[in-house]
């Protein structure tokens, strides 16, 4: 049964329609709007991981150079005592220090300085690719912190309320036409 409303031109019937309309109008608003929230919050808690990993990155990348320093330093180290050892060796076997010992010796300091810089060379290399990774996370960081800033839980809740009002005076007309 449907009971005119006469001050409104309206039955029962098409004012429980009218009234779901606006409380479902209502209700979008509200989720546009929260869920606008949500995807700025998670732009921006990404963007904050992103910048992390560049910082990180940078981190290794820092120590991979430090650690080929390092690593340079003690392998000199080791070339040294060998030639140092084949001093004694031959100085030991009576070589005299002409030609042929000194060829064994610039060969051996000729090979120690190839691996030094073979060394100083990879840790360079691994630096680089650190650096590359601490680029690319920066860039998605910047990236990310844009997408955050372009949401706007109030304009998603304004395009919600537009939207519902224009299906609520549809109905509106249709019930009082």
């Amino acid at each position: 049964m449907c009971v005119a409303l006469p001050a409104l031109g309206l039955t029962a019937m098409g004012t429980l329609g009218l009234g779901a309309s606006v409380a479902s109008t209502g209700l979008q608003v509200y989720s546009a709007s929260k869920a606008s929230s949500a995807r700025r919050d998670q732009a921006n808690y990404q963007a904050q991981v992103a910048k992390n990993n560049a910082t990180i990155a940078e981190w290794k990348a820092e120590d991979a150079i430090d650690r080929g320093r390092k690593e340079k330093a003690q392998y000199q180290l080791k070339v040294n005592r060998l030639m140092g050892t084949q001093k004694s060796i031959l100085a030991g076997q009576g070589f005299d220090f002409g030609d042929d010992a000194i060829d064994i010796l610039s060969d051996t300091a000729e090979i120690g300085a190839l691996d030094s810089q073979r060394i100083k060379s990879n840790s360079e290399r691994e630096a680089f690719g650190q650096r590359m990774a601490a680029t690319n996370a920066t860039a998605q960081s910047q990236l990310l912190t844009t997408q955050a800033s372009s949401e706007s839980p109030f304009l998603a809740g304004a395009s919600a309320l537009f939207g519902g009002a224009a299906s609520v005076a549809d109905k509106w007309y249709k019930f009082t036409a």
